[in-house]
C-alpha cells in the first residue's frame, strides 16, 4: 500500500480531532545531527527511534522521521506507552507504489487490534478505546482509537518487497497522562559489558564474512552510506535510521538481546551517523579483547592471583592519574601484540557512556570490589578491567578482595576531557620488565612480526593467535 495512516482520537471528538498538548512533545532523531537526539536518562540506552516526552509549553505534538523497514520482514517499528491520548501515525514510502503495511499488536492479550494483511479490526471497543479502520491500495490507510492507550501497544511495518525500503514516520498526539513512564518507554537500563561483548561476537563474525574492513565497509554499510553536512571529510556515513541493516544482517543480532540502537550508541560513540572509522574501530574489537584478555591472564600468573595483580596495578592510585603499572601495561601489551595502546585503553578503559567507548572523564581503568562482578556492574556502569580480571581469573572477587570498588581514573591533568588525549606517568623499563619479563629474560606474549595497518590508525596483529587463556584457571 502506498501510504498508510493509523490514528488515536479522543473518545467523544470527531475523527481525527486533536486535541491541544501544552505539557508534551515528541523527541525524534534528525538525520544530519552531529549528535543522536536521544534524551533517556543517564543509565539508560534508546532503544525504540521515538521518544514520548513532557517538556514545556507545546502547543501540540508534531514529527516525523526515517525508517528503513527491512527486507521481506514484519518487524517493530516502535512502541506507543500507555497513557497517550489523540495518536495518529502515517507511514510514506520514499518509492511510491512500494507494498507496505502497518500493524497494530497488543503484547498484553498476544493478538493484534490492527493486522496489515487484511486491515481486521480484532475488536470495535477495546478497554476504552473505540477503532475504526478505513484504506486501501489507492487510498491511506487509517486506524483510529479513539481514548487513552491503557498498556503498550507495538506498531509494526511489514515489508513485502524484496529490497530494505525508506519511509517517512509521520507523527501527532495531544497528551500523556505518566510522563515518567512515557519518557522511559524507548530506554533500556544500560549494561555496558553486555553491549561491549555483543559487538566483539558482531566482530569475530564481519571478520569471517568479509575478511578484511574495506569489504566490509563496501559490502555491508556501503548500500546505505549517506552525505551528512556534520561529517563534510566523510564519503559516506550510515545514519541512524539505517543502522539496523548493517547490525542485523548478523545472524546472532536477535538472539542477543540488544537492539540495534545499542550497538549503534556504542560503535557511533554517541553521534547520530557512524562513519567509517567508527566501523573499523567495531570490526577489529575482537582482536582488541583478545589482547588484552591475554595481557590481563599473564598478568594474574605472574602476581599468582587477581588480587595481587590488581594491587599491584593500583599502587600509588591517585583519582584523576593513571598509575605507572598501568601505563607500563598498556605500553608493553601494545608492543608485545600489535596492537595499538590507544585501541587497548579505549577497550579497557572506556566502556559506557557516550564520548569514546566511555565517559570522556571518570572512566575507571580497573576495580574490584567484595562484590561479584555482576553485582558490580550493577552498582556502577563504570567497570570494564573487572569484567577482563574476571574472564582471566576464571572466578568472580573473592569476599577477601580489598577496597569496594576502587577506581582510579585516567587523566593527564584535571583539565583533560577526552578519553583519547587522556594519558599519565610513564613507567620506567625496570617496571615494564617486572610484571612482563620471565626468569630467563623472554617475553610471554609473542611480537607481533606481521602486522595490518589500515587507514585509520590502527595497527592489529595479521594473525589472532596469542596465549589466551580461556582456561579460567
Amino acid at each position: 500500500m502506498s501510504a498508510m495512516r493509523l490514528s488515536f482520537a479522543g473518545v467523544g471528538g470527531a475523527q481525527g480531532r486533536f486535541l491541544t498538548c501544552r505539557s508534551c512533545w515528541l523527541s525524534l532523531f534528525l538525520l544530519g545531527a552531529s549528535r543522536a537526539a536521544a534524551k533517556c536518562p543517564p543509565g539508560y540506552t534508546q532503544i525504540w527511534p521515538v521518544e514520548f516526552r513532557c517538556d514545556g509549553d507545546r502547543a501540540g505534538v508534531v514529527g516525523s522521521m526515517k525508517y528503513l523497514a527491512p527486507a521481506g520482514d514484519e518487524k517493530t517499528a516502535f512502541v506507543i506507552p500507555a497513557g497517550v491520548h489523540d495518536f495518529e501515525v502515517s507511514l510514506a514510502p520514499e518509492q511510491k507504489g512500494r507494498k507496505l503495511d502497518l500493524s497494530v499488536y497488543d503484547p498484553s492479550r498476544e493478538q493484534f487490534i490492527v493486522r496489515s494483511s487484511s486491515g481486521a479490526v480484532s475488536d470495535a471497543t477495546r478497554e476504552g478505546l473505540s477503532v475504526t479502520y478505513s484504506g486501501n491500495q489507492a487510498e491511506p490507510e487509517r486506524v483510529s482509537f479513539r481514548g487513552v492507550t491503557s498498556t503498550p501497544l507495538q506498531v509494526l511495518v511489514h515489508n513485502h518487497e524484496y529490497f530494505p525500503q525508506t519511509l517517512t514516520l509521520s507523527y501527532q498526539y495531544s497528551s500523556v497522562s505518566d510522563c515518567a513512564q512515557a519518557e522511559l518507554s524507548s530506554c533500556r537500563k544500560r549494561d555496558p559489558i553486555a553491549v561491549q561483548h555483543a559487538v566483539v561476537d558482531w566482530s569475530i563474525w564481519i571478520q569471517d564474512r568479509y575478511g578484511d574492513v574495506n569489504s566490509a565497509w563496501k559490502e555491508l554499510a556501503g548500500p546505505m552510506l549517506e552525505a551528512s553536512s556534520a561529517a563534510p571529510s566523510e564519503s559516506g556515513v550510515v545514519p541512524t535510521f539505517k543502522w539496523s541493516y548493517v547490525w542485523d544482517a548478523w545472524p546472532l543480532a536477535r538472539s542477543e538481546g540488544l537492539g540495534s540502537l545499542e550497538a549503534f550508541s556504542f560503535v557511533s560513540r554517541g553521534k547520530a551517523f557512524v562513519t567509517r572509522s567508527d566501523f573499523a574501530r567495531a570490526f577489529f574489537l575482537s582482536k582488541v579483547r583478545d589482547a588484552a584478555k591475554s595481557c590481563m591472564s599473564y598478568l594474574n600468573k605472574k602476581h599468582g592471583s587477581k588480587e595481587q595483580a590488581w594491587a599491584y596495578l593500583s599502587h600509588g592510585s591517585r583519582p584523576g592519574f593513571e598509575t605507572s603499572a598501568q601505563t607500563a601495561l598498556l605500553s608493553k601489551c601494545s608492543a608485545e601484540t600489535g596492537v595499538s595502546e590507544a585501541s587497548l585503553r579505549d577497550f579497557m578503559l572506556a566502556i559506557d557512556g557516550e564520548g569514546g567507548f566511555g565517559i570522556k572523564v571518570g572512566t575507571v581503568f580497573m576495580a574490584t570490589t567484595v562484590a561479584p562482578v555482576e553485582e558490580m556492574v550493577k552498582a556502577t556502569t563504570t567497570v570494564v578491567m573487572a569484567a577482563l580480571v574476571k574472564a582471566a581469573a576464571g572466578a568472580a572477587f573473592s569476599e577477601n578482595t580489598v577496597a569496594p570498588v576502587v577506581a582510579p581514573v585516567l587523566s593527564r591533568s584535571s583539565g583533560g576531557d577526552e578519553a583519547a588525549d587522556l594519558g599519565g606517568s610513564r613507567a620506567s623499563t625496570t617496571l615494564v620488565s617486572s610484571f612482563f619479563g620471565s626468569a630467563d629474560g623472554s617475553s610471554y606474549l609473542p611480537a607481533a612480526d606481521e602486522t595490518e595497518s589500515t587507514e585509520d590508525g590502527y595497527i592489529m596483529p595479521a594473525s589472532p593467535e596469542m596465549p589466551i587463556d580461556m582456561s579460567g584457571n
